[in-house]
């Protein structure tokens, strides 16, 4: 299990330089990162190096935001991988709130992260229930 945090950011330029540069002060290291923007504000979804830390830093600075438990996996970097994850949160009637990841074209293993409304159950269903 990790923390994602989900931080409200005004739609600006130098509003993400100005986020990444209080969690870089705090020692902490953007591992994912996922900016979804609208008109004046949008959310950026982040799995961080140090929850604790960042989220004295954010709290410190003043910054709205949210954080909740989510379940890191690596998979295969195969066709219907993913698909398979999907399918076994699906069977479990686990709902997946958010998901981000990536991988490089030539790794042997990708890295997502999901936010899910029963992580106890998710984790149980992926077989990651005694990590």
């Amino acid at each position: 299990m990790s923390t994602q945090f989900v931080v409200f950011l005004e739609n600006r330029p130098g509003a993400l330089a100005e986020l990444c540069e209080v969690l870089a002060a705090a020692g902490v290291n953007v591992e994912a990162i996922l900016l979804e923007g609208s008109v004046d504000f949008g959310n950026v979804r982040l799995h961080l190096s140090s929850p604790r830390k960042a989220e004295k830093a954010l709290k410190d600075a003043g910054y709205q935001y949210r954080a909740g438990e989510a379940i890191t996996v690596q998979i295969p970097n195969e066709p219907g991988q993913l698909a398979e994850i999907a399918r076994k949160l699906a069977k479990a009637k686990v709902n997946i709130d958010s998901l981000f990841g990536t991988t490089a074209p030539e790794a042997e293993q990708a890295e997502f992260v999901l936010l899910v409304n029963d992580p106890a159950k998710a984790k149980k269903a992926l077989g990651l229930d005694g990590k």
